[in-house]
């Protein structure tokens, strides 16, 4: 037996976007179990929107004309429908939506070129609010996206109406079992994927993120951390290489100072200034998380050849 196509067309607030209490209205399509949003360019206040029968409220000839454009609307999804039923050509509600728009281009995004133009709105701020090394990560992310697509899905990219949450199912144990992941290694990669569908959403490239709450956890790991007679005999240590002396000598100084390797790296001698107790401190902030660390320097005979040069620990 043929199975009965159905297209179902409503008019519906989305009130997820609402703005100075003006909801945008939306036409709905539903066609084999498929949703597609279309904009009708109006906005109503909640108390003059009919909900039942999907339109405006009042008589007057703004309200008259307002509906008149929705019956419009609805005429020519109807139109457009069966003229490609009469065609026998595929009929989607994307495909509805292209050519509702007047358009006969193919406008749907897919996600590895979202990826690229994600990554890209990143670009310029290398050095402002992330690191080139941050950003570089983002590459890395997409490209596994890229790599699992074609394992296991035998294809190059998927649209984004197309993902359903089972991809990330598939994909969490993708990077599990083929790239061998740690669990918080692998969280970054889920969340980068999440990240780029929330920026999906915002530009209404797809109506919302499918994997929205997919639950990924932490795992919690047990550190092992130097005690200060430890400490100490890796700062007595003879070592004959210079090389090896600096890398120690920078290790005891983020022992002392608490700063990621990232961050002793980019001190400067114009980073040491005297505090109001007359002593020399370290003057800084955090690159990760831009938090200020200022730092007191002690007079221990113990010295750092850091890229400060020769300077007293903290």
């Amino acid at each position: 037996m043929k199975k009965l196509e159905y297209l179902k067309i409503t008019f519906i607030l989305r009130k997820d976007r609402i703005q100075d209490n003006l909801v945008p209205v939306y036409l709905k399509l539903l066609f084999e179990g498929r949703k597609a949003y279309i904009s009708t360019g109006e906005k109503v206040q909640i108390p003059d929107w009919d909900e039942l029968n999907g339109k405006f409220i009042g008589l007057s000839p703004l309200v008259n004309a307002k509906n008149m454009l929705l019956d419009q609307m609805r005429h020519d999804v109807i139109c457009i429908y069966n003229e490609l039923k009469a065609a026998d050509k595929d009929i989607t509600v994307d495909v509805l939506r292209v050519r509702l728009s007047g358009s006969q281009s193919d406008n749907r995004k897919y996600l590895l070129d979202s990826c690229k133009i994600y990554n890209s709105s990143f670009e310029k701020l290398v050095g402002i609010e992330i690191g080139k090394i941050t950003y570089g990560r983002y590459s890395t992310f997409a490209a596994r996206i890229g790599d699992f697509m074609k394992l296991k899905l035998k294809q190059k990219d998927i649209l984004l109406n197309d993902i359903k949450y089972s991809f990330g199912i598939e994909y969490e144990h993708y990077l599990k079992t083929e790239l061998k992941l740690h669990q918080n290694t692998l969280v970054k990669y889920i969340q980068y994927l999440n990240r780029v569908l929330d920026y999906c959403v915002k530009y209404e490239w797809v109506d919302k993120n499918v994997l929205f709450g997919f639950k990924c956890p932490i795992k919690a790991t047990n550190r092992e951390y130097l005690n200060q007679e430890e400490l100490q005999r890796i700062m007595d240590k003879e070592i004959g290489i210079e090389r090896l002396r600096e890398v120690r000598d920078v290790f005891v100084f983020c022992c002392y100072t608490g700063y990621a390797y990232k961050d002793a790296a980019n001190l400067t001698p114009d980073h040491i200034g005297t505090g109001i107790n007359g002593r020399k401190w370290i003057y800084t902030s955090r690159q990760k998380t831009d938090n200020v660390s200022n730092v007191p320097l002690r007079n221990k005979p113990w010295t750092s050849s850091n890229c400060m040069g020769t300077t007293h620990i903290a």
